[in-house]
Order: C-alpha cells, then structure tokens, then sequence
C-alpha cells in the first residue's frame, strides 16, 4: 500500500506540494541559483474556486500605483517616436472599479485618547 499525500479534498499532492493548515498551498521550488523559494496560493489548480473573503487578482490601488509607474515611462518613449502610440493613455476608471477604501487619518486627540 503505497502513502501518497492527498489534500483535504482527497487530491494526490506532488512532489514540492504542500497544503497548510488554513487550507493554502505552498510549492517549493529552486530559482537558477540553486536557493529554495516558496509560492503561495489558495487553489491547486486553475479551476478551483477562491475561497470566501479571499481576493483574486490585484486590486485598484495596486493597478493604479504600477501604471502611474508605466504611464510616464511610455509617454516619454511616445514623443521620442519609440513607439507608436502610449498603451498606458486612458482613464483608468473606464477599465476598472475604485474598490478602495478612504481612510482617514487619525487626529492627535484621538491618537491620546486611544493611547491612554
């Protein structure tokens, strides 16, 4: 009788496939340089479903911080006649929801009353 590890839904894991505790999956691997790395997900295979309350995919503020990166870095390579036309020049609510929170920032008074 053979052992092979299985996950909580019964699936045979390979070899560099681990199923923690709160139900993630850890794959090791070797970079080019022979050190250990890890990756992380909530699903084995592509057409498992997300857990509840988790998110899948990167979210507004992620999506806005790296195209105020790459917008200008485009532009400059659109006048310089590098490219044809900047990739990175919409509204960028058209494409995607503003599901970010307004935080607001706490006041001294606030900050003494929380800290005493």
């Amino acid at each position: 009788m053979s052992n092979k590890r299985k996950d909580n839904k019964g699936r045979v894991l390979h070899n560099g496939e681990y199923q923690q505790s709160d139900g993630r999956y850890r794959f090791k691997y070797y970079d080019g340089i022979g050190k250990e790395r890890y990756l992380y997900s909530w699903r084995l295979d592509k057409n498992d479903r997300m857990p509840e309350g988790k998110r899948q995919g990167k979210g507004y503020s992620t999506i806005h911080t790296i195209r105020g990166i790459l917008r200008p870095a485009f532009r400059q390579a659109y006048d310089d006649d590098l490219i044809r036309r900047n990739p990175f020049d919409f509204e960028l609510a058209t494409v995607i929801v503003n599901d970010s929170v307004i935080r607001e920032a706490i006041t001294r008074e606030n900050h003494s009353i929380s800290v005493a």
